[in-house]
């Protein structure tokens, strides 16, 4: 993608911050730190401030490349950096306790809200997946006949484990695995908003 005059598509974007790829990041700059700054600075930030969620939201861009397709998402880049900006800043604040004032983008904000949720909402269940997956077959088994809306009596019987009662016993055992998996990892509250 050198020297290409025209502005990459969302997939070049992704892939350029994911290899670090000078000129897209450089593009990215030029293109956007304009329009995180003016949102940074109306809600109490410096162009310091605006400077390093800039930086912390490319690296978390750059984390997030390399572990998951992010090309399958719906939105353009700019609105998918701009709510990561969004949230960096959010934290920032929090941690300052100062409150968001309402700004010019407002009217993407519920856009941006959609956003953070469907980002938020896909995490979980890569985490929930990863979590899942660590459990053993039997327990994978049950869990999804389980969340596949079978009764314990069919369970029983496609997994011959013998009765109903007995299936219900193991669903509760593995599911309490799974849990117990999921609130062993710190990202646990992070993802539940804890």
């Amino acid at each position: 993608m050198r020297k290409n005059p025209l502005t990459p598509t969302k997939d070049q974007f992704f892939e350029g911050v994911s290899n670090g790829d000078r000129e897209v990041i450089q593009q990215i700059y030029e293109k956007y730190f304009g329009k995180i700054e003016s949102f940074v600075k109306k809600n109490n930030g410096s162009l310091e401030e605006a400077k390093d969620v800039f930086q912390d939201a490319l690296m978390t861009v750059y984390v997030k490349s390399k572990n998951e397709d992010l090309k399958q998402l719906d939105c353009s880049f700019y609105t998918f950096l701009y709510a990561v900006c969004r949230n960096l800043w959010l934290k920032k604040l929090r941690k300052k306790k100062i409150e968001l004032r309402t700004n010019t983008m407002e009217s993407n904000l519920d856009l941006t809200v959609e956003i953070e949720e469907s980002i938020a909402k896909r995490e979980r269940w890569q985490f929930y997946k990863e979590k899942f997956n660590l459990l053993k077959e039997p327990c994978q088994k049950i869990l999804k006949l389980f969340f596949e809306k079978y009764n314990f009596s069919e369970i029983s019987e496609k997994l011959g484990l013998g009765s109903a009662n007995y299936a219900k016993k193991k669903k509760y055992f593995c599911k309490k695995q799974l849990m117990e998996l999921m609130m062993k990892d710190k990202r646990f509250k992070e993802l539940n908003g804890q």
